[in-house]
């Protein structure tokens, strides 16, 4: 299970999506924060931690596209069905 943020990253977190947001002049892009912190959860116990990033990737590009195509998608939904492919998490990683 994922480790609770604490008020103060939780803070720096959404500071930091605000910095990026004005830094690349995406002030109304839709950020899902607790989608994703969902779906590195997920990946991180489905998959394997360094999966994280990669998945986050590929669901962010898998986003910008179906927005082009069907522009009220919505990123939180594409989290979603990401989420719904990762593999349950192998209940004694040891004895794989």
């Amino acid at each position: 299970m994922a480790k609770k943020m604490t008020p103060e990253e939780r803070r720096l977190l959404c500071a930091w999506i605000d910095q990026l947001r004005t830094d690349f002049e995406l002030d109304a892009m839709d950020v899902p924060l607790e989608d994703l912190l969902a779906l590195a959860g997920v990946v991180s116990t489905g998959v394997a931690r360094p999966a994280v990033p990669v998945t986050a990737y590929v669901a962010g590009y898998l986003a910008a596209l179906r927005t082009r195509q069907v522009p009220d998608h919505g990123a939180a939904h594409t989290i979603q069905d990401v989420i719904a492919v990762v593999p349950a998490p192998v209940a004694d990683p040891q004895g794989i």
